[in-house]
């Protein structure tokens, strides 16, 4: 290779002026080191210059082609064309002019620093590492023996360094590693922790994660994991590393201690009382628990960079979103304790209506409302107001009069024709006993909301739905109780006592004032006894939320926010997906012995190759042989006795490929509902007969959603 002889005194004076320009105006952190970067900026430009000074004239042009084609601004890339026609000029010459190859890499280099290129992160500072490589690469094999030995000199310092850098790196993170996994294990548990409700259980994981984090950095900031905070690259993972460790050890003890502080067994009901000062202490711990929250997410967020090493930014990534997962719950939980006092009737009294469903008579919420309670909450005191039957409500309607007018048009469009749009404006006199016939409580709560105080009662702020097995759990509390006629009921046969045992009463007025008893006296009884801390209640009641047996909605706008999307509001989900409900059409009880299957899976493929996905729903009707009850099994349109007539009505798409009960095709009538297409059916079930309806629709059975309305569980 032919040894270019450079004038050594314009290549320093060029390369050091190159340098300290860069220094100066360039504003690069490769490291971050504030003190640092314009001398590590100074040397690397003033290096790659002082070497490009016998760069070969083509490798001067493509370290200026690179910068030109790189370059974002139009300015900038001016004055990068004319650089690469200088580089390309010197091409022509005949003799060295290592001055000018050196001045040509120079203000390549600083052109460099001023990129905007944003293809991906880091992408200006490749783009400037490749053009000085270029610069380097060619320019120090040319140089004379003394001058390629300093060169190759620096190169090995720079390699030396950059490796035991590296080395001590790894050696620190190696050493914290375990301690780091470990906290970001008891973060995420108390992450999830918080979702539950369960505080003390958050505040002791986050207080080891702190110990964790503590001991993590005491092994990071060893002494030596110091040399890497000078290299670019290293330095970035050293600094984040070290900073999300310091940042997250305060943050976490600051959650662990407003964790600690959090006490919701201090907001229960006692003696018919919550306390409402209770209530707002607890909305204030709330939310500084998530502000300290969203800290330590933006702390997360923060550290974040494109050149952390992958295992280190997975594991915080990991962490980070368990923080999203769990912090709406504990925002809307936040929200709720902030709206509590209001709807404790701590501003004006509050009044809530308690729909008792029966599930052995089917309706799309669960069961036909046969009995109603008026909860009422005024200043933190919780009493029952009122204890009636749906014929009470019925026979103010029918005394004097009630119109559905305003009721919502999303409930009217598919339930209307029972008895809430009639020609001459009223309801009919059988509405409140048809009101939960559609699956979404919203819109039976509105419609509630339009006629109870029309129907000889007062206005309501909200409608709680409870069903035998949520009578059942509520006895667990009171203990058991003793009814009129002896009957003692517990929580282990409640629920069969009000779904089935109660119709072994042959007089009906009895057995009616039976089951109103019952549901009143739990009532009362739990109004005057001590409730379980808030955590437990939500633990004991899970379930039958998660069920539907157990369901609540306000009816202001301004509280209905926290409550919107979860289980406890009884809202149909949005579409996609596959559900069907059954109500009952002939007014008895014979859904105590309904059974149902629901099986989804891969169909055969349509006409033009596109997949399906079969739904089969079985329907038994398991009436035992022998005498039961009229009230069971009986009807008063003629059918005979242990049939049992549904309106089926399908939640899914909007059409069919295949649709066959019992191997006979079918056609439905269709509707719309909360934005899901209905196809409604009559099915008639004799005694002990079993009929299958097969449905394929286009689609991939892999993760539909599916439900089914709460009935009597098997």
């Amino acid at each position: 290779m032919k040894r270019q002889h450079v004038d050594e005194t314009p290549a320093v004076v060029v390369a050091t002026a190159s340098g300290l320009f860069a220094a100066l105006f360039g504003g690069l952190q490769p490291t971050g080191v504030t003190w640092w970067d314009p001398v590590l900026v100074a040397m690397i430009v003033g290096f790659a210059t002082w070497v490009g000074a016998s760069a070969a004239w083509w490798a001067v042009a493509l370290t200026a082609s690179v910068v030109a084609a790189t370059s974002m601004q139009p300015i900038v890339l001016a004055v990068a064309v004319v650089v690469v026609a200088v580089a390309l000029w010197i091409g022509t010459l005949q003799r060295p002019v290592g001055g000018v190859r050196a001045a040509v890499i120079g203000v390549a280099l600083n052109l460099a620093a001023f990129s905007t290129l944003d293809v991906f992160d880091g992408a200006s500072a490749l783009a400037g590492a490749v053009a000085g490589s270029i610069a380097i690469a060619s320019g120090l094999p040319r140089r004379r023996r003394r001058s390629r030995r300093i060169g190759a000199a620096v190169l090995g310092v720079a390699a030396g360094v950059s490796v035991v850098a590296a080395v001590g790196l790894l050696y620190s993170v190696t050493a914290a590693k375990p301690d780091l996994d470990e906290a970001l294990t008891e973060t995420r548990s108390a992450a999830r922790a918080v979702r539950r409700g369960d505080f003390d259980e958050a505040a002791s994981s986050f207080r080891r994660s702190s110990e964790l984090l503590r001991r993590a950095r005491s092994s990071i900031d060893r002494p030596w994991s110091g040399p890497a905070r000078v290299v670019p690259g290293l330095s970035q993972n050293a600094r984040a590393v070290s900073s999300v460790v310091d940042d997250s050890e305060e943050l976490v003890q600051s959650l662990s201690d407003a964790m600690a502080a959090v006490d919701p067994s201090t907001v229960t009901l006692s003696d018919g009382r919550i306390d409402l000062v209770a209530v707002r202490r607890l909305a204030d711990d709330l939310n500084v628990v998530e502000a300290e929250l969203d800290e330590l997410r933006l702390t997360l967020d923060d550290v974040e960079s494109p050149w952390l090493v992958g295992a280190v930014q997975r594991r915080l990534d990991r962490a980070a979103a368990d923080i999203d997962d769990n912090r709406g719950q504990l925002g809307d939980l936040s929200e709720i304790a902030e709206l509590a006092p209001d709807m404790l009737g701590d501003a004006a009294p509050r009044r809530y209506l308690v729909m008792f469903t029966q599930p052995a008579e089917a309706r799309g919420l669960g069961g036909f409302a046969g009995n109603f309670g008026e909860l009422v909450l005024d200043g933190g005191e919780v009493r029952l107001d009122w204890f009636g039957r749906h014929d009470d409500l019925e026979a103010a309607v029918a005394a004097d009069g009630a119109s559905c007018a305003d009721c919502p048009e999303a409930f009217l469009l598919p339930w209307g024709r029972f008895g809430f749009r009639t020609p001459d404006g009223n309801i009919g006199v059988r509405a409140w006993s048809n009101i939960t016939m559609s699956p979404h409580l919203p819109s039976v709560a509105e419609v509630a909301e339009v006629l109870y105080p029309q129907s000889g009662r007062l206005p309501i702020d909200g409608v709680i739905v409870a069903d035998p097995y949520v009578i059942a759990q509520l006895l667990e509390y009171t203990g058991p109780v003793r009814l009129g006629d002896g009957t003692r009921l517990a929580r282990g046969n409640a629920a069969d006592f009000l779904i089935s045992g109660q119709y072994a009463i042959k007089d009906r007025d009895e057995r009616v004032d039976v089951l109103a008893e019952a549901a009143e006296t739990a009532m009362q009884g739990l109004l005057g006894t001590d409730l379980p801390d808030p955590v437990t209640l939500v633990e004991d009641f899970r379930v039958l939320v998660e069920e539907g047996r157990f369901l609540f909605w306000p009816l202001r706008l301004e509280e209905q926010g926290p409550f919107a999307g979860t289980a406890l509001s009884g809202a149909l989900d949005e579409p996609p997906g596959f559900g069907y409900i059954v109500n009952n059409a002939v007014g008895n009880k014979i859904d105590m012995h309904l059974e149902r299957e629901l099986v989804i899976g891969p169909g055969t493929r349509t006409t033009d190759g596109r997949a399906t996905v079969r739904a089969t729903i079985t329907l038994t009707n398991a009436v035992p042989d022998g005498r039961q009850p009229n009230i069971v099994v009986g009807n008063t349109i003629g059918l005979r006795a242990g049939t049992n007539r549904m309106i089926l009505t399908i939640y899914g798409p909007p059409e069919f490929e295949l649709a066959t009960l019992d191997g006979v095709p079918v056609q439905f009538d269709r509707g719309f509902e909360q934005g899901w297409v209905t196809s409604t059916l009559v099915v008639d079930l004799a005694r002990r007969e079993q009929r299958v309806l097969d449905l394929e629709f286009v689609g991939s059975p892999d993760g539909l959603p599916t439900w089914e309305q709460p009935l009597v569980r098997r």
